[in-house]
């Protein structure tokens, strides 16, 4: 830690007294165990190479994003929806009023297909009549089935009349979320003599307590990126409020009635996970994406027939402390990384746990100037103890919720 440091004046009053106050973020990122805090690996830092002064820079996976208050607002759109379920069954085929649970969205001039082997009729909506019916025109091209009850219907087109007006406009409204960022903090200290002493046990040393603490510190807030859960903010007896960033897993299982979580309902083969997980994880988002893996899934994955030529699963070590593998199916690239965090908090029942991630759509905010600060000289003054503190004011912020997904259950 090389950054200019500030010393404050004498202090004569008897409270405690900052004498010491830097930014540290380019530097403790690497002083952590990168296996249980994968996020903040990825956010790159400088990187040192047997103790020499002149750093390696290491470029972001996941980019950084500075927060004005501790209260922020993510404003964007939800994927738009193309899939309904209806309502009551129509056993009449020529019966051209369907009911639907809910017509959101939906749209006159949409062809439909009914997501059904037996029966895959094909409709034309002519007007969304109320929020739970429609009218359309049946037997396009084929016959007319009998329609189930909650039978599903895909949007597979549209069709506008000859002459017709302009189409409406589809749910061009932005939904804002309300986010804070969270305050973390970690005190460390040894006494006086310690400090002075030449022959000390290396775990005493200053330097052994800063490096602790800044794991620590890494690991706190790697923990709460994952697990905080539904909640933004708590008071205490005092009154006083904690600001609590969101999870990510939370963000990902309330989006769409948990539409993007992935149940492999307790057993997963290959062709499974290059089929419809590979598809479902590509289905919104960039072609290119990462993959946080417990060792249960990852050894499963690893484990895949390396022959084929859309196969390539093998780890690379690399400037993060991580070993990243990649993974390549005709759907899109998925960076793979062993995440040892999951088996810090889940139970042994939930192994074969993964995080998908589009790294563009995911950002660590933090407040200006308090993103990591190290903090020496908080003592009270008198005291045979020497102490500091690592103080950081940040979150993650999870944007189109629709790209990232959930792997889990795997057996």
């Amino acid at each position: 830690m090389s950054e200019t440091s500030t010393y404050a004046g004498t202090n004569v009053s008897g409270t405690a007294q900052t004498t010491l106050d830097r930014d540290v973020s380019s530097t403790i990122w690497h002083e952590t165990d990168s296996r249980n805090t994968p996020i903040i690996s990825l956010l790159g830092g400088d990187l040192y190479f047997d103790g020499k002064d002149s750093p390696q820079s290491v470029s972001p996976v996941i980019g950084k994003e500075k927060a004005t208050e501790y209260k922020y607002d993510v404003i964007e759109k939800d994927a738009l929806t193309r899939e309904w379920t209806g309502g009551a069954a129509v056993a009449d085929t020529t019966t051209t009023t369907v009911p639907m649970a809910s017509s959101t969205g939906m749209q006159a001039g949409m062809v439909l297909r009914s997501k059904s082997a037996a029966s895959p009729e094909v409709l034309h909506v002519i007007t969304v009549t109320s929020s739970i019916e429609i009218e359309c025109r049946r037997n396009i091209g084929s016959t007319s089935y009998t329609i189930a009850a909650a039978a599903t219907f895909v949007c597979v087109g549209f069709c506008q009349k000859e002459g017709g007006g302009k189409r409406g406009i589809r749910n061009v409204v932005a939904a804002a979320r309300t986010r804070y960022v969270q305050v973390f903090l970690i005190t460390f200290g040894i006494t006086k003599q310690l400090d002075n002493s030449v022959e000390v046990v290396s775990t005493k040393a200053w330097t052994e307590e800063m490096k602790q603490a800044a794991r620590e510190h890494n690991l706190d807030k790697e923990g709460s990126f994952w697990f905080n859960a539904n909640a933004d903010s708590t008071t205490d007896s005092s009154g006083n409020t904690c600001y609590l960033s969101r999870g990510i897993l939370t963000e990902i299982e309330n989006y769409n009635s948990g539409s993007n979580v992935i149940d492999l309902n307790g057993s997963m083969t290959e062709d499974d996970f290059l089929g419809g997980v590979s598809e479902s994880i590509f289905e919104y988002g960039p072609s290119k994406k990462i993959l946080l893996a417990d060792g249960h899934l990852l050894t499963k994955i690893m484990g895949f027939g390396i022959g084929k030529q859309q196969l390539q699963p093998s780890m690379t070590e690399t400037p993060y402390g991580l070993a990243i593998g990649t993974l390549v199916s005709i759907h899109g690239i998925l960076r793979i990384v062993h995440c040892g965090v999951m088996s810090k908090y889940l139970a042994s029942s939930e192994a074969g746990f993964g995080l998908v991630l589009d790294p563009e759509r995911i950002k660590y905010k933090y407040l200006e100037n308090m993103d990591n600060r190290y903090q020496e000289g908080i003592e009270t003054p008198g005291d045979r103890v020497k102490e500091a503190q690592y103080y950081s004011v940040c979150g993650v912020s999870v944007r189109s919720r629709s790209h990232h997904n959930i792997i889990k259950n795997m057996g």
